[in-house]
């Protein structure tokens, strides 16, 4: 890629800014999710997005955790872009954390069907630039790995114990409101088993973030 003319990296740096404070979730327009929950709740989660300069490798960093939700990992590649692992005991707390400030989680259910439910709220959505688009990337995703079978979801694509939410950037960052749904069963007596894998533990077979 060539170089960023300085009136372009100004552009950037700016735009970035306003989307941390403002989009939340998926707050750019490449970035790329891919979580795993347990029976109990709990698990581990790889965000994935372009920075406009390594030096906010910190500062993103620090917009990832609080007191109830962990990084455990902050990298970022030569090209910008910046791989955050976190984990977590409680899935409906990654509210807590700065990146998700636009976002509601919650987990309704009992022991054999669980609902996770995330509220997303963009009042001041606005489309995306097309050169924007070009340097982070032009798709949002969002993929949860499930302790057991999905039954029901509104995800872009349902496999087993799997669903992705996947949209073009164009039309994601337009969306004033949206609402993420999954729901699967469990295993009877997985929740609070000491078989239960503990919170952080990835399920077996759980794919990796799709590469930029």
């Amino acid at each position: 890629m060539s170089a960023t003319s300085p009136s372009r990296a100004s552009r950037l740096r700016g735009f970035a800014y306003r989307a941390g404070a403002v989009l939340a979730l998926f707050v750019l327009a490449g970035c790329f999710i891919d979580a795993t929950v347990d029976a109990n709740g709990g698990g581990t989660m790889t965000v994935k997005y372009r920075l406009t300069t390594a030096a906010q490798l910190e500062s993103s960093k620090r917009r990832m955790q609080s007191g109830a939700v962990k990084v455990v990992s902050a990298t970022v590649s030569p090209d910008k872009w910046a791989t955050f692992q976190l984990q977590f005991d409680d899935i409906t707390k990654l509210g807590t954390i700065d990146f998700f400030s636009k976002a509601k989680f919650s987990l309704t259910g009992d022991k054999e069907k669980k609902t996770l439910t995330v509220k997303y709220n963009n009042p001041d959505a606005s489309q995306m630039p097309e050169d924007m688009i070009t340097y982070f990337g032009g798709a949002v995703s969002f993929t949860l790995h499930c302790p057991g079978p999905v039954v029901d979801s509104n995800g872009t694509d349902v496999s087993g114990t799997t669903v992705t939410w996947k949209y073009p950037m164009k039309e994601f960052s337009t969306i004033q409101e949206k609402e993420f749904r999954v729901t699967y069963k469990l295993e009877p007596g997985a929740a609070g088993s000491s078989t239960t894998p503990s919170a952080g533990t990835p399920a077996a077979g759980a794919t990796k973030v799709p590469p930029a």
